[in-house]
C-alpha cells in the first residue's frame, strides 16, 4: 500500500504519529504560552516597582500638602502612577517587594527559557506539519485509489 513507503504498516499508525506529533506541538505551544505569561507579568511587575520608587516622594508630599487638589494636578502623572503601583501592588497580595535585581535575573531566566521553547516550537511545527501533509497526500492518494476500484466494479 501507499502508506507502506512511508514506513508504516497501516494507516492507524500513520494516525498514531500524526497524533502524537501534534500533541507534541500543542505542549510544546503551550509551554510558551504559559513562559510568555511569566514573561509580561514579571516585567510588568519590575515597571511597577520602579514606577512606585521613583514617585513614592511625590505621595508623600500629596499626602502632607494643605491643598491636596491643586497638588494633584500639579502632579497628576507621577500621583496615578504611584496610585495604580500600587493598586498592582493590593491586587497581587504582596506582602513585601521582590527586589528588582532579583526581577531582572528571573526576566533573563525566562527569555533564555523562551529562545529555547521558540526552537523547539518551530522545529515541532515544521514536524508537525510535514506529518500531516504526509497523512493527507496519503489520504487523497487512498481515496482516489478507493474511487478507482468502484468505478472498475461498477463497470
Amino acid at each position: 500500500m501507499v502508506y507502506e513507503r512511508e514506513g508504516f504498516q497501516s494507516m492507524e499508525e500513520l494516525d498514531a504519529k500524526v497524533h502524537a506529533v501534534t500533541a507534541e506541538f500543542d505542549a510544546t505551544a503551550d509551554l510558551l504560552k504559559n513562559t510568555e505569561a511569566q514573561l509580561r507579568e514579571t516585567k510588568a511587575m519590575k515597571q511597577h516597582i520602579l514606577n512606585y520608587r521613583r514617585t513614592r516622594e511625590v505621595y508623600a508630599a500629596y499626602k502632607k500638602s494643605k491643598n491636596p487638589e491643586a497638588f494633584y494636578e500639579e502632579h497628576r502623572a507621577d500621583l496615578a502612577m504611584h496610585l495604580a503601583a500600587k493598586k498592582y501592588f493590593d491586587e497581587s497580595g504582596l506582602k513585601a517587594l521582590p527586589k528588582v535585581k532579583d526581577l531582572t535575573s528571573r526576566i533573563q531566566e525566562l527569555m533564555t527559557e523562551q529562545k529555547k521553547q521558540y526552537q523547539k516550537y518551530r522545529e515541532t511545527r515544521s514536524e508537525m506539519q510535514n506529518w500531516q501533509a504526509v497523512k493527507q497526500n496519503l489520504d487523497s492518494a487512498l481515496g482516489r485509489a478507493e474511487k478507482e476500484k468502484h468505478r472498475g466494479l461498477d463497470r
